[in-house]
């Protein structure tokens, strides 16, 4: 069954919590009513668990968090949500911030917000064919400048990726090398990978 985290079943998110899936980390929290914690280093079996959305929700259900998981640790991406839910006024975290929270969880596969892009006019140019790759796809940088018109434009495109200001709203992440390698990203080629799976799994439900 594959993993619904808009509004996850006790199957669902069990099968999360026993193939490890990352996309899943910090969406929700697994207890064990046998040892009276959550998120358990060890897999516990599948009668004792309850799950809950937070640690402050299994926490007020009387459960104690595992010490060598830290779960109160959240992700950064999780951490980051839940600052801007304090500063935002309501209504705007869901506008713009949770649709990012919700790509990260693995429930969208792109991202369509408005933006307000400051660049050069040929780094626009390059920026919104960004936005056009679908999600789960990806485009060579020679692709990108035969795209835009210029194949000789290779480095620049190349340039103007590493310029994006806003990474996974700008997929600059869907762009490779030539040989089909993952080169070029400031935010690391793990992420990139990451991201690259991530959206492939989405999109292959």
């Amino acid at each position: 069954m594959s993993l619904t985290l808009d509004d996850p079943t006790q199957a669902e998110r069990w099968a999360a919590f026993a193939r490890r899936e990352r996309e899943a980390d910090g969406c929700f929290v697994v207890a064990v009513r046998s040892t009276g914690i959550y998120c358990p280093a060890r897999r516990p079996r599948p009668e004792n668990v309850s799950f809950f959305d937070t640690p402050e929700a299994a926490e007020a259900a009387g459960y104690r968090a595992c010490l060598r998981c830290r779960p109160r640790e959240v992700p950064a991406y999780r951490a980051v949500v839940q600052r801007l839910k304090a500063e935002l006024e309501p209504g705007q975290l869901s506008e713009f911030v949770q649709p990012i929270f919700e790509h990260l969880c693995g429930q969208l596969s792109s991202l369509e917000l408005p933006l307000n892009l400051r660049g050069t006019a040929f780094q626009l140019r390059v920026w919104e064919a960004l936005r056009a790759i679908p999600p789960g796809q990806t485009r060579t940088y020679g692709e990108l400048a035969r795209a835009l018109g210029d194949p000789k434009a290779v480095r620049a495109v190349a340039r103007a990726c590493g310029a994006n200001p806003l990474p996974l709203v700008v997929p600059c992440h869907r762009v490779i090398g030539s040989d089909g390698k993952l080169t070029g990203y400031r935010w690391g080629l793990e992420r990139k990978r990451k991201l690259l799976e991530l959206e492939a799994r989405i999109n292959s439900r």
